[in-house]
């Protein structure tokens, strides 16, 4: 789907993540991870958004873009596991807009997970930077 251009895979491979969405009960929203506007220039759509809206859909929850992207970083594939790390640190922030409330709970949806570099810096940004409570971490790899 990232890589071959393929985003109408996004229905599919979501419903691989159907029942796993389900067992975080308490979740009240989803939160894709967000790619750098140069990035989604490039590829002409964010994986996680689409599979995100697609999970969303079929469990009824509501997707919450509440993070940004604000630094544009290298490609993780070709990279050490501190490289990683690195990469991603001070990567993300939240959005400006406050419109919406907060869920407590949240299910932060990653397209692949390899150490967790990624799933943990945005994490860290919703739970100190965004007020919620707690964050399930959810990946099709």
């Amino acid at each position: 789907m990232k890589f071959q251009g393929e985003p109408a895979r996004a229905a599919h491979l979501a419903s691989l993540l159907d029942g796993h969405a389900r067992s975080f009960a308490s979740a009240e929203a989803i939160v894709p991870v967000p790619i750098h506007p140069n990035r989604l220039r490039e590829r002409g759509f964010n994986q996680s958004d689409l599979l995100a809206r697609e999970v969303g859909r079929a469990n009824g929850m509501p997707v919450w873009s509440a993070l940004v992207r604000v630094r544009d970083t290298r490609h993780q594939v070709d990279l050490t596991d501190d490289e990683r790390v690195v990469n991603v640190r001070g990567a993300f922030d939240m959005r400006d807009d406050r419109a919406t409330p907060v869920p407590a709970s949240v299910i932060l949806l990653d397209d692949v997970f390899t150490t967790g570099s990624t799933m943990d810096a945005c994490a860290r940004t919703l739970l100190h930077d965004g007020g919620v409570e707690r964050v399930y971490g959810l990946s099709l790899c």
